[in-house]
């Protein structure tokens, strides 16, 4: 079983990006990656002190499943993961 979807069971498939994102602070200084979390659900993202690992975890189905089903959250999120892990594939391969 993959990690993600163990640490995430709640994650959708179609948002499984999104717990590599939480998992790693390069969301932090990624605006879009910022406001992708934000716009899942803004009163979670405060509620969960801007964590959003903590808030994944916590986050009910119904709201994940309908982020997944939101085409502006998806069209964020393909915009924003493969500039994160083109950046660490190639930072990775520094250590």
């Amino acid at each position: 079983m993959d990690p993600e979807t163990v640490e995430f069971p709640n994650l959708p498939e179609r948002l499984s990006g999104l717990g590599e994102l939480a998992d790693n602070l390069w969301w932090s200084w990624n605006p879009a990656a910022r406001m992708l979390f934000k716009m899942l659900d803004r009163q979670a993202w405060k509620a969960h002190g801007h964590n959003p690992d903590k808030m994944l975890r916590e986050m009910p189905v119904e709201i994940l499943a309908s982020a997944a089903a939101t085409t502006i959250i998806c069209e964020i999120m393909m915009r924003c993961f493969p500039s994160f892990t083109g950046i660490y594939r190639t930072h990775r391969a520094d250590f």
